[in-house]
């Protein structure tokens, strides 16, 4: 418990930048000096798995692409490579099924389960303009599973350092709390926050539309209904989170040897 608590910390304290920000807190300057170089570092990083998540979710709905950063205006986006094409969502879903294949084989049969609702869930999305709802989420959604990700390596001892292993469980831990934190706190900003909402819709550089805009426009829904649906998705990855590091700490002890 005390890796998580210090680095939860450590992660709040980078993060009061841009809680402050946001609050409209006045900051004492040699705070903001201090904290403004690792809350850059952190948000990059962020930003880094946020257009990931926009592209792998392409990738799953049969559209190749790359992820692309805008560091003048901050943020960046997914580029397409091509049309969609529903021969490599076919081969998303034919890598899906031979996973499922070697957990039967291993006997699984609970991750074999949550597979299926998953894919079928992704079925349901598959048609019309819906995909496009998961591939906008999916950013700030993205960013979430690998702060979750690494909260989860940090919490059950998985390293690859032989020499620091406390050290990467630190990076770890204090990174996946950051990214968590950084999602709950833009959810709760947009939900409660006026200015908070009309600064995210002006968009990137007044000229490029963030991410949850675009679903409540297409939706036709208030923003504020889609910050509380991304509050209610970092809740449920927390959960699970937890429920995945109890279960594994049951039955691995947790100790400082490489896990890879």
């Amino acid at each position: 418990m005390r890796l998580f608590f210090i680095s939860l910390l450590i992660a709040l304290a980078v993060l009061y930048p841009e809680i402050a920000e946001l609050q409209n807190w006045g900051s004492p300057g040699w705070a903001a000096m201090i904290l403004r170089a690792p809350h850059a570092g952190l948000g990059y990083m962020t930003v880094f798995f946020h257009e990931l998540g926009h592209t792998v979710a392409m990738f799953s709905f049969g559209i190749a692409a790359i992820p692309v950063f805008n560091f003048n205006d901050g943020g960046g986006f997914a580029q397409p490579l091509m049309d969609r094409s529903w021969l490599l969502q076919g081969a998303v879903y034919a890598g899906l099924a031979y996973l499922c294949w070697r957990l039967f084989m291993e006997y699984h049969f609970a991750a074999i389960g949550l597979i299926v609702v998953l894919t079928g869930v992704h079925l349901y999305f598959s048609f019309g303009e819906r995909h496009e709802w998961v591939i906008n989420f999916m950013g700030n959604g993205g960013a979430v599973l690998v702060g979750c990700y690494c909260v989860w390596r940090a919490a059950c001892g998985q390293t690859y350092s032989e020499h620091s292993p406390i050290a990467e469980k630190y990076i770890n831990m204090i990174f996946g709390l950051f990214a968590i934190a950084k999602g709950a706190l833009l959810a709760f900003s947009l939900y409660t926050n006026d200015l908070a909402r009309e600064i995210y819709n002006d968009g990137i550089g007044g000229h490029i539309a963030n991410d949850f805009t675009v679903i409540a426009d297409r939706i036709d829904t208030r923003i504020e209904n889609v910050a509380l649906f991304f509050g209610g998705y970092i809740a449920l990855c927390a959960i699970i989170t937890a429920i995945s590091v109890a279960v594994f700490r049951q039955h691995h002890p947790v100790d400082n040897h490489v896990k890879t």
